[in-house]
Parts: structure tokens; sequence; C-alpha cells
């Protein structure tokens, strides 16, 4: 991250641009505009909020080496990485910006259609560097700096675009030679991205290999259980995980007669060798020991229960 820290720095206000995207809530239609200001003031404070943000990182040694991105940690003081080669959308998001949208008004959003996320490009030529943030809320302008040019004419939003004091939630340097996001809010960066269409897509595809896993000593449904949670998006991400790491190996009889042992308050719904999905809470188990959730205190040797995993 001290790379792309530099290059932010390097970069002169004149240089940056802002876009916005707008969507119909809960469709992946989306139309791209563009904005054009002479407020070089504004467009400073705009790169001082990404400058500070990866500078307060990187200072901080709990999260100064991003780690892989991993769903289900959502720690906001942890930066995780990911290659932007795996983020089909983006490519997308960045040939319709370079296509020379239309400028933004008030009344150009298609019927249905509201704000949805803020882009701000920098790039001098050398160096091109994009950062995205979800639009949290309608009540999302508010700066009175905020200049914009509009079809040629100056005007200042009652309300305005961008609160300054929001963080961004993911960055890139698209001229590396392996383009890496740097993300900062996992919820907000999959929201962005598609992700949660993305991990329904991804499992579907591997369910063959978890019901062709070696050792079947003991039988689960498992397309009953996507279906049990393939609209809870905590346990969607879980079982992307155990399919994408090939956790389904982990349900063996050793494996679960090993945690009902070690704790009287985990009972798994079986019989005659298969685990059944009677309850949510029966899922859940289910999931918690695919993921290797069942910890025991190095000290203390009770058992716990964490999906939160970091590498000491």
């Amino acid at each position: 991250m001290i790379d792309i820290l530099k290059k932010v720095n390097n970069m002169k206000p004149k240089y940056l641009n802002l876009y916005l995207f707008s969507k119909a809530k809960s469709k992946m239609e989306y139309e791209v505009f563009s904005t054009k200001s002479t407020d070089l003031e504004m467009l400073s404070d705009l790169k001082t909020v990404i400058h500070n943000q990866i500078h307060d990182y990187i200072v901080n040694e709990e999260t100064e080496n991003p780690i892989d991105y991993n769903p289900l940690i959502n720690d906001k003081n942890i930066v995780q990485k990911i290659e932007c080669s795996e983020l089909h959308k983006l490519s997308e998001f960045v040939e319709d910006i370079e296509r020379d949208p239309i400028l933004y008004t008030k009344t150009t959003l298609a019927k249905s259609h509201s704000l949805w996320i803020i882009a701000i490009v920098m790039d001098d030529g050398e160096n091109k560097i994009i950062s995205f943030q979800k639009i949290r809320n309608k009540t999302f302008l508010e700066n009175k700096k905020m200049n914009l040019i509009l079809d040629e004419n100056l005007e200042k939003f009652d309300k305005p675009l961008l609160p300054l004091e929001s963080k961004i939630d993911c960055i890139c340097s698209l001229n590396d030679d392996n383009p890496i996001m740097y993300i900062f809010h996992n919820y907000y960066f999959e929201q962005i991205f598609g992700f949660e269409e993305k991990f329904r897509n991804e499992i579907k595809e591997k369910l063959e290999k978890f019901e062709n896993r070696t050792d079947k000593s003991v039988k689960l449904d498992v397309k009953k259980l996507f279906s049990k949670i393939e609209n809870n998006q905590r346990s969607l991400k879980k079982l992307y995980m155990i399919l994408n790491n090939d956790n389904y190996n982990y349900l063996t009889e050793e494996n679960i007669r090993k945690i009902e042992e070690k704790s009287e308050n985990i009972k798994f719904n079986r019989s005659n060798g298969e685990l059944h999905l009677d309850e949510f809470e029966d899922v859940k188990k289910i999931l918690n020991l695919l993921n290797d959730d069942y910890l025991e205190g190095i000290l203390s040797q009770k058992p716990f229960k964490t999906s939160n995993k970091i590498d000491l």
C-alpha cells in the first residue's frame, strides 16, 4: 500500500475527477455520469481524504500488511486485498467511465434509479488510480464547497454530493503490472461488485465436488443446505469459503464425534449416519463444523467458536 500512497501523494488535484453511478434497487443495471469541477480546493480535499485513509492504515501496526480477501472477516481495522483480475465488474466500470459519460444533472436518472456509487479517478497519464465509495443513504450531500459544472453552468447544490469525512471503501492502481484492489470496508465492497451473486454462482458450481467427496461416512443433502441459506448473507459467505477451501472433507464421523465429546452443548441432529436440517440451528452447526469454527483455548482448553480467522 505504500506504493499507492506515494502515487496519490504525487497526484495533482487537477487530475482528479468524480463519477456517479446510479441503479435501481436490487438490480445490477446501472448508469454512469461524469462531473467536472473547477474548484481545486474541493479536488484537493478529495485527494486528502484518500491519502489520509491509506496513511492511517499503513501507520497502524495491525493493518500495514493487507490480508487476502476473506468475506467472513468484517473487522473495519483490517485492510484486505484481492487481485483486480477477480473483479469482473471493475473492467466494465472502467470502460464505462472512459466512454466519456454525460454530465450529471438531477433530472437525468433513469426511472426508479437512485445514486449508488461515487468513483474518484486520478489519472495524470502515467498513473491511473480509482477509488469507490458506496453511497450510504439519500442524504449524502452536504459540503458547501462542492461546486460542479453541469451542462456548462456552475451550480452549487443545496444538499450536496460527498461527505468528505466519510472513508472510501476500496482503491486500486490500474497501471500496476498486477493491479491489487485494497479493501477497507468488506460489506460495501461486496455490494459494489455484486459479490452475493458471485457467491451463489460459485457455490452451485462446486456442490458436485461436495457430493463426490471421498469420505461418505456421514450423509448430508448439500443442495438442501444451500437452499436454506442462499438468502442469508452470513451463511452464504461461510458456505462459499467452505467450498472454496475444500473444507467439505471435514465432514466425517470422527470429526463430529470429536466435537460432541469436547462440548456438552453441541449435539448434531442425525440418525442412521445422516445429518438432518430440520431447524436453522442444525444448518448453523454444520456450517460451523465445515468452516472449522469449533476451537479450543490453548490455556483453558475450553471449547469456543469463531469464524474470524486471521493467521497468527
